[in-house]
């Protein structure tokens, strides 16, 4: 809090003058407010330290203590559907099952997000994982397939507009998409955590959405946008992302959202492996991309 200390003071200063000396301070009061404001805005998006991505199915960091629970998706009471024949999604028409300790929500009467196995997508963890299936959406404007804004700065994506995506059916949830969170309580505030998990996609006779797909992650700080590569069963390479980030409480919700293919060439989330755990823990240097 040192950055506010100095702002405060002067601004303090300019509001007591103004009080004897009415109408002489305003621009002095509003130029220190809007950088007092400013500089709360800096601290708070810098709560998020760096993005890391690898085009590698192995883990990251092995034998952490992992704060989320059932990060795989083992335990379920979904069993393995590859069909789209049933959604772990409450307001889907589908919704026959839940992924314990994660909750569903947004998405639509028509969302098939699932549980798939190994025959749908490479399975890096166990034998599941958790596939966000929400049909199509639009990415940058109300042109169906375009892509023309996304632009990848190494890990992440910018710049894609308020409201976008969106998915042009509300069948399938609309803005908010269909999303898959926990949330982790005991953190340490001030501590810095890393999240790591796999990105995958799903590929069809190795040509149907044979590009990369677009989902978000939100550890508290809003939406980071991030691509996914297509994972087929027998040879597909996912991304292992790291995301480091300072606690700005005891609880933090880790939220994954799809909103569906971005374009009829591009694929849709396969997520799998989640871990949460301590800086310390970590087996690589940080950080390679500030945010």
């Amino acid at each position: 809090m040192r950055n506010f200390f100095i702002p405060n003071l002067f601004l303090n200063f300019a509001l007591i003058n103004q009080i004897l000396h009415p109408m002489k301070n305003l621009k002095l009061i509003f130029a220190l407010l809007t950088f007092h404001f400013s500089l709360f805005t800096f601290h708070s998006s810098a709560q998020v330290l760096c993005i890391y991505c690898y085009d590698q199915n192995d883990s990251i960091s092995h034998g952490v203590n992992n704060l989320i629970l059932n990060g795989g998706f083992e335990n379920n009471n979904c069993g393995v559907d590859n069909l789209h024949l049933g959604s772990y999604c409450p307001n889907s028409a589908l919704y026959d099952c839940n992924i314990t300790n994660w909750t569903c929500i947004g998405g639509g009467i028509n969302t098939y997000s699932e549980i798939v196995d190994s025959s749908f997508s490479i399975v890096v963890q166990g034998t599941k994982a958790a596939y966000f299936g929400n049909r199509y959406c639009n990415s940058c404007s109300s042109a169906f397939n375009d892509t023309s804004c996304l632009n990848n700065i190494n890990c992440s994506v910018t710049s894609i507009q308020i409201g976008y995506p969106y998915n042009r059916d509300s069948g399938y949830g609309g803005e908010t998409g269909v999303i898959l969170e926990q949330t982790v309580n005991g953190l340490i505030l001030g501590n810095t955590y890393v999240l790591e998990f796999w990105a995958g996609g799903e590929i069809f006779n190795s040509v149907i959405f044979a590009q990369k797909g677009l989902f978000a992650v939100d550890v508290g700080f809003g939406n980071i946008f991030l691509r996914d590569n297509p994972t087929p069963p027998d040879s597909g390479i996912g991304t292992r992302y790291i995301i480091e980030f300072i606690a700005s409480s005891t609880s933090h919700t880790i939220k994954f959202t799809n909103w569906g293919h971005i374009s009829t060439v591009c694929t849709e989330l396969v997520l799998d492996d989640v871990k949460l755990y301590t800086l310390a823990e970590i087996r690589r240097a940080s950080c390679r991309e500030r945010v």
